[in-house]
């Protein structure tokens, strides 16, 4: 009777052996924060016990400094020169921008504005300020401020991600040459993405 178990056993793994291997090890992302070259690499984050589900969110970058981000027409990049802290986390955050070209040199005639949307549809109240959480579809309630320094970047602060979870820092880019007047639609925007543990 141990005989026939035996074969049997060695006759299926031989008939289904293409069907043993039940599950994959992922393998864990790079930790791109360490290196500059490599920043922006998706996926790190979250908590280490794991109570913040994006830690492989394909949309969320792992770094502050050092991560540049173009617009969805490709025509405009901003790079983070200095976040506080890196990579952002819950709390207040800080950081020091620069509108940058595609060889990475600072690109001239533009402004950058912090991105804002209407929220309710209604033209007369005040269009909402990243941050912005889309998973959970509200705003931070904390409207950053953004100054231009006299070197060509731009001083972002009051920035609160007061919760765990995927938030997005947008940018509104606008053209000095085509823009008219302050009422003029920026010409892109840029988003960043981070995971926020907790």
């Amino acid at each position: 009777m141990a005989t026939r178990w035996f074969f049997s056993a060695k006759r299926f793994a031989a008939l289904h052996g293409a069907f043993i291997p039940l599950f994959v090890v992922a393998a864990a992302p790079p930790d791109s924060c360490s290196s500059p070259s490599t920043c922006g690499a998706a996926g790190v984050g979250g908590a280490p016990d794991g109570s913040v589900s994006c830690v492989y969110d394909t949309r969320v970058s792992s770094c502050g400094t050092g991560l540049v981000k173009a617009s969805a027409s490709g025509a405009y990049r901003i790079r983070i020169e200095s976040a506080s802290p890196n990579p952002p986390a819950k709390g207040m955050n800080s950081w020091v921008i620069r509108a940058v070209d595609a060889s990475g040199g600072p690109r001239s005639g533009v402004r950058v504005a912090v991105h804002t949307q209407e929220a309710d549809q209604d033209p007369t109240t005040p269009p909402e300020a990243d941050p912005y959480m889309p998973d959970h579809l509200h705003w931070s309630g904390t409207t950053p401020t953004l100054s231009p320094n006299s070197d060509g970047t731009y001083s972002v602060g009051n920035m609160n991600f007061w919760m765990a979870g995927v938030w997005r820092m947008g940018f509104d880019i606008f053209d000095l040459s085509r823009v008219q007047s302050p009422t003029d639609l920026p010409e892109d925007s840029i988003y960043f993405y981070f995971c926020i543990p907790g």
